[in-house]
């Protein structure tokens, strides 16, 4: 029986995209922090999820691992990863 979610890399591959995406994080939280946002938790999660995503992007060029489900998986745990300091960054270094 194969596994429902084939990778050798599962247990490096968000941590990757973590690493990829905080210069693009803080780079975000820095242009972010012209416009004052209304929200600023919203808009550091915001920010977050797009280093996320940017992180993924960049990483998926390097990633062996072309499985819907394991990249459905791991890369989403690996945008969200990046979500949760750019909600807490967002909360601190965007007040008004």
């Amino acid at each position: 029986m194969m596994p429902l979610i084939p990778g050798g890399t599962s247990l490096v591959c968000p941590w990757r995209i973590v690493v990829l995406s905080l210069p693009v994080l803080f780079a975000a939280i820095f242009v972010l922090r012209c416009p004052a946002p209304a929200n600023p938790t919203l808009a550091g999660f915001a920010a977050g999820i797009m280093a996320g995503g940017t992180g993924a992007r960049v990483y998926s060029f390097a990633c062996a691992e072309n499985g819907m489900m394991f990249v459905a998986l791991f890369y989403t745990l690996g945008i969200v990863l990046v979500g949760g300091p750019g909600a807490l960054l967002g909360r601190f270094l965007l007040r008004w």
